[in-house]
Protein backbone atom coordinates (compact mmCIF):
# COMPACT_ATOMS: atom_id res chain seq x y z
CA UNK A 1 0.00 0.00 0.00
CA UNK A 2 1.14 3.46 -1.24
CA UNK A 3 -0.72 6.44 1.01
CA UNK A 4 -1.22 10.15 -0.78
CA UNK A 5 -1.77 12.87 1.54
CA UNK A 6 -3.57 15.79 0.33
CA UNK A 7 -4.48 19.32 1.78
CA UNK A 8 -8.44 20.36 1.11
CA UNK A 9 -8.99 24.05 0.85
CA UNK A 10 -7.12 25.69 -2.12
CA UNK A 11 -5.47 22.37 -2.76
CA UNK A 12 -8.43 20.14 -4.37
CA UNK A 13 -10.84 23.21 -4.15
CA UNK A 14 -11.30 26.95 -4.67
CA UNK A 15 -11.99 29.08 -1.24
CA UNK A 16 -12.75 28.29 2.23
CA UNK A 17 -15.34 24.94 2.07
CA UNK A 18 -16.27 25.69 6.37
CA UNK A 19 -16.42 28.89 6.07
CA UNK A 20 -18.67 29.15 3.86
CA UNK A 21 -20.57 26.54 5.54
CA UNK A 22 -21.04 28.88 8.46
CA UNK A 23 -22.27 31.81 6.38
CA UNK A 24 -24.93 29.17 5.26
CA UNK A 25 -25.78 27.51 8.41
CA UNK A 26 -25.66 31.92 9.89
CA UNK A 27 -28.68 32.41 7.21
CA UNK A 28 -30.33 29.48 7.30
CA UNK A 29 -30.85 30.17 10.96
CA UNK A 30 -29.04 28.10 12.47
CA UNK A 31 -26.17 29.77 13.68
CA UNK A 32 -26.83 32.67 15.44
CA UNK A 33 -25.13 35.90 14.00
CA UNK A 34 -22.60 36.77 16.21
CA UNK A 35 -20.72 33.97 15.32
CA UNK A 36 -20.53 34.97 11.67
CA UNK A 37 -19.97 38.15 12.12
CA UNK A 38 -16.68 36.75 14.34
CA UNK A 39 -15.96 35.09 11.62
CA UNK A 40 -15.63 37.81 8.75
CA UNK A 41 -14.01 39.85 11.46
CA UNK A 42 -11.49 37.47 11.34
CA UNK A 43 -11.31 36.56 7.85
CA UNK A 44 -10.98 40.60 7.20
CA UNK A 45 -7.66 40.68 9.77
CA UNK A 46 -6.54 37.48 8.01
CA UNK A 47 -6.53 38.45 4.72
CA UNK A 48 -5.51 42.57 5.33
CA UNK A 49 -2.35 40.78 7.67
CA UNK A 50 -3.57 41.06 11.00
CA UNK A 51 -3.21 38.18 11.89
CA UNK A 52 -0.70 34.93 10.98
CA UNK A 53 -1.74 31.90 9.57
CA UNK A 54 -1.46 29.58 13.13
CA UNK A 55 -3.32 32.48 14.81
CA UNK A 56 -5.93 32.54 12.26
CA UNK A 57 -6.60 28.50 11.77
CA UNK A 58 -6.63 28.23 16.05
CA UNK A 59 -8.90 31.47 16.20
CA UNK A 60 -11.29 30.15 13.34
CA UNK A 61 -11.80 26.73 15.36
CA UNK A 62 -12.69 28.10 18.56
CA UNK A 63 -15.29 30.27 16.47
CA UNK A 64 -17.01 27.00 15.50
CA UNK A 65 -17.00 25.13 18.16
CA UNK A 66 -18.50 28.00 19.89
CA UNK A 67 -21.40 28.29 17.18
CA UNK A 68 -21.97 24.63 17.39
CA UNK A 69 -22.60 24.37 21.05
CA UNK A 70 -25.69 22.98 21.80
CA UNK A 71 -26.99 21.92 18.40
CA UNK A 72 -27.78 18.71 17.49
CA UNK A 73 -25.26 16.50 15.11
CA UNK A 74 -27.63 14.88 13.23
CA UNK A 75 -28.88 18.39 12.02
CA UNK A 76 -25.49 19.98 11.28
CA UNK A 77 -24.90 16.86 9.37
CA UNK A 78 -27.98 17.08 7.28
CA UNK A 79 -27.33 20.77 6.54
CA UNK A 80 -24.46 20.20 5.39
CA UNK A 81 -25.51 18.12 2.95
CA UNK A 82 -28.00 20.73 1.34
CA UNK A 83 -25.31 23.52 1.45
CA UNK A 84 -22.50 21.15 -0.32
CA UNK A 85 -25.07 20.86 -3.27
CA UNK A 86 -24.40 24.52 -3.53
CA UNK A 87 -20.58 24.48 -2.84
CA UNK A 88 -19.31 21.50 -4.84
CA UNK A 89 -19.03 23.44 -8.12
CA UNK A 90 -16.02 25.43 -6.24
CA UNK A 91 -14.22 21.45 -6.60
CA UNK A 92 -11.26 21.86 -8.64
CA UNK A 93 -12.47 20.42 -12.89
CA UNK A 94 -9.40 17.67 -12.06
CA UNK A 95 -9.14 17.30 -8.34
CA UNK A 96 -11.76 13.90 -8.74
CA UNK A 97 -9.71 12.42 -11.74
CA UNK A 98 -6.93 13.09 -9.59
CA UNK A 99 -7.72 10.78 -6.73
CA UNK A 100 -8.96 7.93 -9.24
CA UNK A 101 -5.59 8.43 -11.33
CA UNK A 102 -4.09 7.87 -7.27
CA UNK A 103 -6.27 4.55 -6.81
CA UNK A 104 -5.51 2.92 -10.00
CA UNK A 105 -1.65 3.32 -9.18
CA UNK A 106 -1.95 1.80 -5.68
CA UNK A 107 -2.40 4.91 -3.36
CA UNK A 108 -4.77 5.27 -0.31
CA UNK A 109 -6.07 8.76 -0.63
CA UNK A 110 -5.90 10.51 2.50
CA UNK A 111 -7.50 14.22 3.12
CA UNK A 112 -6.30 16.43 6.10
CA UNK A 113 -7.80 19.58 7.07
CA UNK A 114 -8.24 22.24 9.60
CA UNK A 115 -11.82 22.90 8.24
CA UNK A 116 -15.02 21.28 9.85
CA UNK A 117 -15.23 17.67 9.12
CA UNK A 118 -19.06 18.28 8.41
CA UNK A 119 -17.76 20.04 5.78
CA UNK A 120 -14.81 17.93 4.44
CA UNK A 121 -16.45 14.64 4.64
CA UNK A 122 -19.01 16.12 1.74
CA UNK A 123 -15.51 16.75 -0.52
CA UNK A 124 -14.33 13.51 0.60
CA UNK A 125 -17.38 11.54 -0.59
CA UNK A 126 -17.86 13.55 -3.98
CA UNK A 127 -14.11 12.80 -4.94
CA UNK A 128 -13.87 9.05 -3.90
CA UNK A 129 -11.05 9.72 -0.95
CA UNK A 130 -10.74 7.07 1.57
CA UNK A 131 -10.06 9.03 4.61
CA UNK A 132 -10.32 12.43 5.62
CA UNK A 133 -9.08 13.54 9.08
CA UNK A 134 -10.21 17.39 9.59
CA UNK A 135 -11.50 19.82 12.97
CA UNK A 136 -13.89 17.61 15.02
CA UNK A 137 -15.90 19.37 18.04
CA UNK A 138 -17.06 17.18 20.87
CA UNK A 139 -20.27 15.41 20.85
CA UNK A 140 -22.48 14.32 24.04
CA UNK A 141 -26.00 12.86 23.89
CA UNK A 142 -26.21 13.75 20.25
CA UNK A 143 -25.35 17.44 20.71
CA UNK A 144 -22.07 19.06 20.32
CA UNK A 145 -20.48 20.34 23.79
CA UNK A 146 -18.23 23.19 21.90
CA UNK A 147 -15.05 21.39 22.77
CA UNK A 148 -12.47 20.98 20.00
CA UNK A 149 -11.43 17.36 20.26
CA UNK A 150 -8.79 17.60 17.21
CA UNK A 151 -5.49 19.30 17.07
CA UNK A 152 -5.21 19.45 13.26
CA UNK A 153 -4.60 23.42 14.06
CA UNK A 154 -1.72 23.12 16.09
CA UNK A 155 1.98 23.86 14.21
CA UNK A 156 2.75 20.18 14.37
CA UNK A 157 -1.10 18.45 14.05
CA UNK A 158 -0.51 16.98 10.42
CA UNK A 159 2.72 15.99 10.89
CA UNK A 160 2.05 14.11 13.83
CA UNK A 161 -1.29 12.44 12.65
CA UNK A 162 0.84 11.49 9.03
CA UNK A 163 3.50 10.06 11.26
CA UNK A 164 0.85 7.74 12.89
CA UNK A 165 -0.48 6.79 9.67
CA UNK A 166 2.79 6.03 8.23
CA UNK A 167 2.85 3.56 11.01
CA UNK A 168 -0.67 2.00 11.85
CA UNK A 169 -0.05 1.33 7.79
CA UNK A 170 3.24 0.18 7.51
CA UNK A 171 3.78 2.00 4.92
CA UNK A 172 7.72 4.05 4.31
CA UNK A 173 7.11 7.63 3.81
CA UNK A 174 9.71 7.59 0.59
CA UNK A 175 6.36 5.97 -1.49
CA UNK A 176 4.04 8.20 -0.68
CA UNK A 177 2.25 11.47 -1.48
CA UNK A 178 1.57 14.80 -0.52
CA UNK A 179 -0.40 17.44 -1.70
CA UNK A 180 -1.04 21.28 -0.71
CA UNK A 181 -1.34 24.76 -0.84
CA UNK A 182 0.30 26.54 1.71
CA UNK A 183 3.22 26.75 3.83
CA UNK A 184 1.65 25.45 6.83
CA UNK A 185 1.09 21.69 4.44
CA UNK A 186 5.18 21.77 4.59
CA UNK A 187 4.36 19.16 7.73
CA UNK A 188 2.67 17.17 4.54
CA UNK A 189 5.22 17.67 2.23
CA UNK A 190 8.37 16.80 4.95
CA UNK A 191 6.66 13.99 5.66
CA UNK A 192 6.71 12.10 2.46
CA UNK A 193 8.98 10.60 -0.34
CA UNK A 194 6.85 12.97 -2.83
CA UNK A 195 6.12 15.99 -2.14
CA UNK A 196 4.05 17.99 -4.81
CA UNK A 197 2.77 21.91 -4.15
CA UNK A 198 -0.74 22.13 -5.48
CA UNK A 199 -1.82 25.52 -6.49
CA UNK A 200 0.71 26.98 -4.58
CA UNK A 201 0.87 30.28 -2.65
CA UNK A 202 3.21 32.75 -3.53
CA UNK A 203 5.24 31.31 -0.48
CA UNK A 204 4.76 27.73 -0.70
CA UNK A 205 6.04 28.30 -4.19
CA UNK A 206 9.56 29.79 -3.41
CA UNK A 207 9.73 26.73 -0.84
CA UNK A 208 9.12 24.55 -3.11
CA UNK A 209 11.75 26.53 -5.67
CA UNK A 210 13.79 26.40 -2.79
CA UNK A 211 13.46 22.58 -2.28
CA UNK A 212 13.16 21.25 -6.00
CA UNK A 213 9.87 19.69 -5.70
CA UNK A 214 7.64 19.52 -8.51
CA UNK A 215 4.96 22.11 -8.74
CA UNK A 216 1.76 21.57 -10.18
CA UNK A 217 -2.17 23.39 -11.07
CA UNK A 218 -4.80 21.81 -11.50
CA UNK A 219 -4.40 22.59 -15.29
CA UNK A 220 -1.62 20.10 -15.01
CA UNK A 221 -1.75 18.15 -11.99
CA UNK A 222 -2.82 14.51 -14.12
CA UNK A 223 0.47 15.10 -16.39
CA UNK A 224 2.92 16.17 -13.92
CA UNK A 225 2.14 13.60 -10.90
CA UNK A 226 2.07 10.62 -13.59
CA UNK A 227 5.76 10.25 -13.02
CA UNK A 228 5.66 10.16 -9.11
CA UNK A 229 3.16 7.38 -9.29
Amino acid sequence: MKLAFTDIDGTLLEGFISVGFVDYLVQKGVVKPEYGEAQDNLMQRFYCGGVEYLPWLAEWCGIWAKALTGLRQDDIISESKAFFELFKQNIFPNSKALVGLLHENGFKAVGISVGALEAQERVAEELGLDQVFATTVGVEGGAYTGSITSDLHSADGKERLIKRLLEENNVGKSVCLGFGDTLHDSQIFLNVGKPMPLNPNPALEELANQNGWTVARDSDVLEKVRPLL
